[in-house]
């Protein structure tokens, strides 16, 4: 083929001349304006040239770079990127998936120069593909050539191959449909490495005012799956943001980590300990001045139970990685090396084991310890820290500021009016995180994780995020996926003391809740966690209040609240896909609300609406609560939800409520239908309001597809 004239010629590499030797690296843009000849020799050649040439000389070199690495995209100038995808068809070449990661193989021989004989050759070594016409070659009826020779050639398949490497794609041989859809959605994927934001924005007042006047954004990029939460000034007079962000907590948190150390405080929940909190810490040393690992004892506070979970190799072998490792017949094992400590303080953030390589045996750098040679390194390169913040909105929490009239709020209030701002975000990487966010401009606190927090119902799924193939949209997972919410209760168990309640759902991420006391900010207390369990609730059965058989992902935002008799009380819904197997009742896959006791985390009411089967799930996500004056008395009247079978229902959790209905119970308001009669899904949350005395429910309905 012949490429347009005004096409770039190839740009200066060190892919020039007649034996390029790997990798054949291209660093530099080409010149605008140059008149060129495409190559007519095989579709690698013309993938190579498509992506080594500006497509529009006119524009900016600002196209962003997909990854890092001699196969990874990272032309800047405007080009083309080859995917290929063979449908049950094989060449010369052995395909694996993970061709780029395996220690051994066909394509590890053309990266080596290696050929079959075991001799040297320079890169690339690819079976030359057949390129002349047969001489049954005929004309179809649409006017084009077929050529059996092309067509029949096993290395017309590695020529597709070698396409999708010259085009810093990727190239996926398929033998059955889910193959194909999972390999389109990975090539989608990659193609995409965009920022974006899924939640709302946090504001530190409503109306802003100098010296009070921060929006705070999260966001995540793509592919590398990493996110950052920033915090903008707004103009007060304007109420325009500034182009700038004054800090980044990404780039704050990069600088908490260390190799092999990290300055950071993350701890999970511990029913035990007095604060019901321990670190999420095994074999885990702090750092010094340097972020080197400082002079103390490492730190080993994970339990026992949960230690398993992070040494399984039953799941650790589902890594993309696992089977290219070297094991201990190799001389050094990399998989008991990943397992155990190593991969807790890969999730704390420390990146010494980041950058695995396949085939590391034959790496050797005598100059280093041995913890720092490639042998050790086992884990996936990560962009940074922070995880990807897609769907949870960042709650910023400063002083109290309802005018509750209960008793001891007020002093309760007046003493916390000087408590430091603090934003509170959950990531999937795992964890809930705290950020300092002081009024002012203040470089050694703004931005900086105070600490995080990791919830029981995820840890069993972190082993992913050190997956060399998580960039892949079928290996990406989500974690503390839900909207933290914060309010002030009076804690009945705890002398009637005042208390912020931080309570989080997980999204996707799992099927569970989790509840903090944040009163002080710099130092959390655990409150519960209420997760899926495999027995059901049971009023009279103790050790049943603490999670149900019921419970979904936990989509829906939980609301704190207050009964009539006085009790403070956190609502969820038992969310989608709440059909649980060994569950053992006939109704799961029904709605639920739960009325979860604030204080102790043991469920008080479970409330059926009745709706929803197994084969039909319910999938009731939110709900809202009808409340006379929430700023002087947050005490819930009545309680409004919908689900995806078009169900609008109102629940009363008193004893007796506003309407004198008994309690617990759910009553079916209506039905939400198309004019046609089909079930019109709810997924946002009821909105209420009161007109002339009465309380006005407003649904909206429809679903992504």
């Amino acid at each position: 083929m012949q490429s347009p004239v005004s096409l770039a010629p190839l740009p200066p590499s060190s892919c020039d001349g007649g034996n390029p030797v790997w990798p054949c690296v291209i660093t530099t843009a080409p010149a605008a304006n140059s008149d060129d000849k495409g190559s007519k020799n095989s579709l690698a050649d013309v993938a190579q040239y498509y992506y080594v040439t500006d497509l529009r000389p006119d524009l900016a070199n600002k196209v962003a770079s997909l990854g890092s690495g001699d196969e990874a995209d990272t032309a800047a100038w405007q080009h083309m990127t080859t995917f290929s995808i063979g449908l049950g068809v094989s060449g010369q070449l052995k395909y694996t998936k993970d061709y780029r990661s395996a220690a051994s193989g066909d394509f590890q021989d053309i990266r080596a120069g290696r050929k079959l004989d075991g001799t040297e050759a320079n890169w690339p070594v690819w079976p030359a593909p057949i390129n002349t016409f047969s001489p049954a070659a005929t004309l179809n009826s649409k006017g084009n050539y077929t050529n059996p020779l092309l067509y029949e050639d096993p290395r017309s398949i590695d020529d597709f191959w070698h396409a999708a490497v010259n085009g810093r794609g990727r190239y996926l041989s398929a033998d059955d449909p889910d193959s194909v859809i999972t390999g389109v959605s990975d090539a989608l994927l990659a193609i995409q490495n965009s920022s974006g934001a899924g939640a709302g924005a946090a504001t530190s007042a409503l109306s802003p005012v100098a010296g009070d006047n921060m929006a705070y954004t999260a966001t995540f990029t793509s592919r590398e799956w990493t996110g950052d939460l920033q915090a903008y000034e707004i103009d007060v007079v304007t109420n325009e943001l500034a182009e700038t962000p004054r800090w980044s907590a990404k780039t704050q948190l990069n600088t908490q980590v260390g190799a092999y150390c990290d300055n950071r405080k993350i701890v999970y929940f511990k029913s035990s300990n007095a604060s019901k909190l321990a670190n999420f810490t095994w074999d885990t040393k702090a750092c010094g001045t340097g972020m080197e690992p400082g002079p103390d004892a490492a730190s080993s506070e994970l339990e026992a139970d949960l230690r398993t979970l992070f040494s399984d190799t039953a799941k650790l072998g589902t890594l993309a990685q696992w089977p290219s490792m070297l094991n201990a017949a190799a001389g050094f094992d990399q998989r008991a090396w990943l397992a155990g400590p190593r991969l807790v303080n890969f999730l704390r953030g420390q990146r010494g084991y980041e950058e695995y390589v396949a085939d590391a045996d034959g790496i050797v750098d005598s100059a280093k310890p041995a913890e720092m040679t490639q042998t050790r390194k086992v884990f996936r390169k990560r962009e940074g820290v922070l995880g990807d913040i897609v769907n949870s909105q960042p709650a910023y929490v400063k002083e109290p500021t309802q005018n509750y009239q209960d008793a001891g709020y007020q002093a309760f209030r007046n003493a916390n009016k000087t408590r430091a701002p603090m934003i509170y975000v959950g990531a999937n990487d795992g964890m809930l995180h705290a950020f300092n966010a002081p009024r002012t401009a203040d470089t050694s606190t703004q931005g900086k994780e105070a600490w995080a927090y990791v919830p029981r119902a995820v840890m069993g799924n972190m082993f992913r995020l050190a997956d060399t193939e998580y960039e892949f949209e079928s290996k990406h997972r989500f974690f503390v996926d839900g909207s933290p919410i914060v309010g002030d209760i009076k804690d009945a168990n705890d002398g009637g003391n005042w208390k912020t309640l931080l309570v989080g759902g997980l999204n996707k991420g799992g099927k569970g809740y989790y509840a903090l006391d944040v009163t002080d900010p710099a130092s959390p207390k655990g409150m519960w966690e209420f997760d899926l369990t495999t027995t059901c609730f049971d009023a009279s059965a103790a050790g049943t209040q603490s999670g149900d058989c019921g419970l979904g992902y936990t989509f829906g935002k939980p609301v704190i609240t207050k009964l009539a008799d006085g009790t403070w009380v956190v609502l969820v819904t038992s969310g989608y896909n709440n059909v649980n197997t060994g569950a053992g009742e006939p109704d799961i896959g029904a709605g639920f609300l739960y009325v979860i006791n604030a204080s102790t985390g043991k469920l008080m009411q479970r409330i059926a609406t009745g709706a929803g089967s197994a084969g039909t799930p319910a999938n009731m996500r939110d709900v809202n609560t009808y409340v006379a004056n929430v700023a002087l008395d947050n005490t819930a009247l009545r309680v409004y939800g919908g689900d995806m079978l078009g169900n609008v229902w109102r629940f009363n959790i008193n004893k007796v409520d506003a309407d004198n209905n008994p309690a617990p119970s759910a009553t079916l308001l209506g039905k939400t239908l198309s004019s046609g009669g089909a079930v019109q899904p709810i997924t946002t949350n009821i909105e209420l309001a009161e007109i002339n005395g009465d309380t006005m429910v407003f649904v909206g309905t429809g679903r992504l597809a």
